[in-house]
């Protein structure tokens, strides 16, 4: 090949575009599929059942968990953890976690930041606009320093790293408002 007598550099300039064009290319169908999504969640929040979300949640007895990870091995980890007088739902996206949490009205979320679809901190967002009484626990196996800061910040209630710890899911599970008052028989 080094004794080709031909110049490469059309061929390697040729290349290379093609590659960056497939680069463009695919960012603009990921900033597509985003905007679909985000278009998703506006119509669910958008929805009737945003309105009585507060009244369902504070007529339900049983108190009811939201897990959002994309993990499954990670959700039967959590889940055998939680109290089992708490019911537990998992989902494990953005889209589906807002729609439980429409459907629900959960007493309390613990959400993972790394979704495949959009961030953890995003759905946040998305929760305490329309429940800004949202008791969120973050999850994350990132638990560096900004993660964490940033977490509370934008309204969590807590961040529990990855690996999880029990006795610290326990503690955030049992300081809920709305966990602990149907735990001990009031209403929340």
């Amino acid at each position: 090949i080094y004794e080709c007598p031909y110049d490469l550099t059309p061929l390697e300039e040729r290349v290379s575009k093609t590659l960056q064009g497939e680069a463009e290319e695919k960012k603009r169908a990921e900033s597509i599929e985003t905007q679909k999504r985000l278009a998703e969640i506006e119509a669910i929040l958008n929805s009737q059942q945003v309105d009585d979300l507060l009244k369902r949640r504070s007529i339900r007895k049983r108190p009811e968990m939201l897990i959002v990870e994309d993990d499954h091995f990670t959700q039967r980890l959590i889940a055998k953890t939680v109290d089992p007088r708490i019911h537990v739902t998992f989902a494990d996206n953005a889209k589906d976690a807002l729609l439980h949490y429409i459907t629900l009205a959960p007493d309390m979320v613990l959400l993972d930041i790394g979704l495949p679809d959009i961030n953890g901190h995003e759905v946040m967002r998305h929760i305490l606009a329309v429940d800004g009484d949202a008791y969120v626990v973050m999850l994350s196996g990132n638990a560096d320093t900004h993660n964490v800061i940033r977490s509370v910040e934008n309204g969590a209630q807590g961040f529990i790293g990855k690996p999880f710890n029990r006795t610290k899911l326990s503690a955030y599970t049992h300081k809920s408002p709305f966990i602990q008052s149907k735990l001990t028989g009031g209403h929340s």
